[in-house]
């Protein structure tokens, strides 16, 4: 016959923010190790098709599998491009055809060191400046 303790168990409550924050915790953790895991295994894959693909007439780069793996056909290095205007060359360039005037415009923005000088003169108040930067708050959740 199996022994039955005299004294029973109280089954203690857990505390609900106590297990908020072991479950946060634990799938942060997981959250960063799942994230340097994945860039890892897109710098090999990248490999992959580099070495091993083709590249198509717009420049994206395909490694394409015989059979599909889990629903993926093929891979693609894809090639994205943007563009940011040269300071320098933009007038280089249009001075040189003499359209600086016609292909610029001045814009107007707030200069913050004089807006500060004139906080600091006394010309604008703690107020004004809110008025022209209001501030904008957000939180971060940071264990400590």
């Amino acid at each position: 016959m199996a022994k039955v303790s005299d004294e029973g168990r109280s089954i203690e409550p857990v505390n609900t923010t106590e297990a908020l924050v072991r479950e946060y915790k634990h799938l942060k953790i997981e959250t960063d190790k799942l994230g340097k895991r994945q860039k890892e295994l897109r710098d090999q894959l990248l490999t992959v098709i580099t070495d091993g693909g083709y590249e198509d007439d717009q420049g994206h780069m395909w490694f394409e599998f015989d059979e599909a793996i889990d629903g993926v056909a093929s891979l693609q290095r894809q090639r994205r491009v943007t563009r940011v205007v040269n300071d320098d060359n933009a007038d280089e360039v249009l001075s040189a055809h003499g359209l600086w005037d016609t292909c610029t415009e001045l814009i107007r923005v707030v200069n913050e060191d004089r807006v500060m000088a004139a906080l600091y003169d006394n010309e604008l108040t703690e107020d004004d400046v809110d008025k022209i930067y209001p501030p904008k708050v957000t939180y971060a959740l940071v264990l400590k």
